[in-house]
């Protein structure tokens, strides 16, 4: 099936703020289809591999995967990491794409380990979300009540080499002052597509 639509990579590094440049995208009436929203649907596919490689400890009382159990599990050992994203990553993207498929025009996907996947050629353009790293390590304690060493560790399981990103970017994003701001930054892009 040939494909009618254009896709938008967006990515960034942990608390650089990508979810919140697809609020702002959203808002202009862009579909816009997140990692973060598939990862329920792909945890629920995965749930038996997911016990064998992690553990009962991962699982909540009802049966749903416990992402903080998970998270202190796979920031902190960057091999479980691997291990989760060899699990799941396959799942969530063959559901991005397939919900991409569907939808004519520009939809942008907001994709967190874009390039770490090797995803630069599925893409039209790539907007990059980048901030100081002061200011991601707060926003992380901030968003996931973490402790300083745990957000510094979550910084840390991704690669961080942003150079190398924002060669590869057609549009970045430095995320470091107001919201006004990053929507004026947004809007400007917007309204060149």
């Amino acid at each position: 099936m040939k494909q009618s639509n254009r896709l938008i990579g967006v990515t960034g590094n942990i608390g650089s703020g990508k979810s919140t440049v697809c609020k702002i995208i959203s808002s202009f009436g862009y579909p816009v289809i997140s990692a973060d929203d598939i990862t329920g649907y792909a945890y629920n596919i995965a749930k038996d591999q997911l016990k064998t490689s992690f553990g009962e400890e991962i699982f909540l009382p009802n049966g749903d995967i416990s992402k903080f159990a998970l998270g202190e599990i796979v920031f902190k050992d960057k091999s479980k990491l691997a291990q989760l994203n060899t699990i799941l990553h396959p799942l969530i993207l063959d559901a991005m794409f397939t919900r991409a498929l569907e939808i004519s025009g520009t939809v942008f996907l907001e994709i967190p380990l874009l390039f770490e996947c090797g995803l630069v050629d599925r893409f039209k353009e790539i907007w990059f979300v980048s901030a100081d790293t002061d200011i991601k390590i707060q926003r992380v304690m901030s968003r996931n009540n973490l402790s300083y060493d745990d957000a510094i560790a979550r910084l840390n399981s991704q690669n961080q080499n942003e150079e190398l990103k924002r060669n590869q970017s057609h549009i970045i994003f430095l995320n470091n002052g107001s919201l006004d701001e990053l929507k004026s930054a947004v809007a400007k892009e917007i309204y060149r597509l």
